[in-house]
């Protein structure tokens, strides 16, 4: 068989490559041979495919398979696996990006923890402690970006002395080539508990006041003029932060909280979920969410809402507030901090321009085929004129290989992101399914067909 310059020099690389005894591997092996799969969720979008993306190390070199790839996902095309092999020891810990898979707009990072003593690890330990603020983070030639995804599965080696995690991040807006990628791990956790109290609203009754949506810059002002300061019963070594005001707006009510995030010698704590409660009915209105603003004496407060939640400030001195504390111990001092660069040659990038598809006239800009995603950029604001790509069983999306093989796969969903609207398809997101792109010559969708350069 002939093989083109990049299998070559792949093959060349590997073949030589020396691999010790692993028992990893052995283990990794038998479990396949047994069938076993653990049956783990698999991240996804909200109403989007799930994305992956093709990582190369500083210094870019031979691709590479790691084996405990096998213990997350059934079927991942190893030539779209690219070897990273970037660490970081922490006190007690090493942290390694091993693997990746790539393309340009997101990734899905394999890493492996282990003691620096060779001994068992817990596998409780946690990447981050539930929190936004203390989760782990990238960023892009030193700026921090948003990136949609975070999630972290886990789980344990044969062994018990490695914990194999990964990691899936996608960016909104912002290209991964040729950029310097720095994974942070702000903090090592081994557990969590929490502590529950409960407080009564009716000090907020006299100050609360009305705010519409539109006047939202305005709200911290508004709580400023409140003047209100209801302390948050302690939560052992914390103080539990104070309520500052409440508002009651077009979309209900909110109740402002300062001092949720805290710090400990070696534990942190977030008062993170909280719930209303009626207690003349005994209603119960569960967290929904928050905004944050700034009060006048430049303090920051979270304003957290309630679902389904009828209740107004009138009400105020009959309702009572539940507060989760989830404090979590830390087991190092100091982050994770793991840089690497990208090569997303085993992605394809198609450019296109403005095309008619089943009569629709779609300003169309990019095609992304990858193991990770395949994705269809349209100019708009909005959805809606594109309907058709997700509605109408027309527009599922054909792929021809080389060797006339085909496969139709539906389209699943899409966003909008600064005047762009970004479509998937994917073929099965219950096994979380990986495309392999080599010998792909063609793309219809609907009635019109896109060349697969080659």
């Amino acid at each position: 068989m002939k093989r083109t310059p990049e299998e070559e020099r792949i093959y060349q690389a590997l073949s030589a490559i020396e691999t010790p005894d692993a028992p990893l591997e052995e283990g990794v092996r038998a479990r396949l041979e047994r069938g076993e799969r653990q049956n783990r969720p698999y991240f996804r979008m909200a109403a989007v495919a799930a994305c992956l993306v093709v990582l190369l190390g500083a210094a870019v070199g031979a691709a590479g398979f790691h084996e405990a790839w096998r213990y997350f996902f059934p079927g991942v095309p190893e030539r779209a696996v690219t070897e990273v092999d970037v660490s970081q020891t922490n006190g007690d810990y090493t942290l390694t990006v091993e693997d990746a898979v790539a393309d340009d707009t997101g990734m899905l990072l394999l890493l492996s923890l282990t003691r620096t003593d060779g001994a068992e690890i817990d596998p409780d330990l946690r990447l981050g402690v539930g929190s936004q603020t203390v989760a782990p983070f990238l960023m892009l030639d030193g700026e921090e970006v948003h990136f949609g995804g975070g999630g972290v599965e886990q789980t344990l080696s044969g062994d018990g002395k490695t914990l194999y995690l990964v990691y899936e991040a996608t960016s909104s807006g912002h290209r991964l080539s040729g950029k310097t990628i720095t994974f942070t791990v702000p903090a090592l956790s081994d557990g969590m508990e929490t502590r529950q109290t409960t407080v009564s609203l009716a000090p907020l009754a006299d100050g609360a006041a009305e705010e519409r949506r539109e006047n939202m810059r305005a709200w911290g002002r508004t709580l400023s003029r409140q003047d209100c300061r209801v302390e948050l019963p302690a939560a052992g070594e914390f103080d539990g932060g104070a309520l500052r005001g409440a508002l009651e707006t077009e979309e209900g009510l909110f109740l402002a909280i300062e001092g949720e995030e805290q710090w400990g010698e070696d534990t942190y704590c977030l008062v993170a979920r909280s719930a209303l409660v009626d207690t003349r009915t005994g209603a119960r209105y569960e967290f929904a969410g928050y905004t944050s603003t700034e009060l006048d004496d430049g303090t920051f407060v979270r304003l957290h809402h309630y679902r389904d939640c009828p209740l107004t400030a009138a009400d105020l001195p009959w309702l009572e507030l539940e507060l989760n504390y989830p404090v979590s111990h830390l087991v190092t001092e100091k982050p994770f901090t793991l840089s690497f660069q990208v090569d997303t040659s085993a992605a394809l990038t198609i450019p296109l321009e403005t095309t008619e598809i089943l009569g629709t006239v779609c300003p169309l800009r990019e095609l992304r085929l990858s193991a990770r995603e395949i994705a269809l950029d349209v100019e708009g604001d909005g959805m809606d004129p594109y309907a058709f790509l997700y509605e109408d069983e027309g527009t599922s999306m054909v792929l021809t290989w080389e060797d006339g093989t085909t496969e139709t796969v539906p389209c699943k969903g899409g966003l909008v992101y600064e005047g762009m609207c970004t479509f998937w398809w994917s073929s099965d997101l219950s096994t979380r399914s990986f495309l392999d792109v080599e010998g792909l010559v063609s793309v219809t969708i609907g009635d019109v067909t896109f060349d697969v350069p080659q």
